[in-house]
């Protein structure tokens, strides 16, 4: 998955609002895949530009955590 997937699953889920996101979702995105830039990777499907399994359940469970600790705003229902 890469990061305009990783994007689109955002904005199809309707998760963004003002506290979370492009950013947000970038920034998770370039979190859970930094270790692929610095380190030589034994997996050959495991890019830079793209998420494998592992990651992906990362990167969400870090969306996850910043949606739900993301203060709700008095205007959004």
């Amino acid at each position: 998955m890469n990061v305009m997937e990783c994007h689109e699953l955002i904005d199809d889920c309707g998760m963004y609002d003002k506290k979370f996101g492009t950013r947000e979702v970038l920034i998770t995105f370039v979190k859970v895949n930094l270790d692929d830039e610095v380190y030589e990777q034994e997996d050959e499907d495991n890019m830079p530009s793209e998420l494998v399994f592992d990651e992906f359940e990362e990167w969400l469970a870090r969306v996850f955590g910043q949606v739900q600790s993301a203060p709700s705003s008095p205007d959004l229902p």
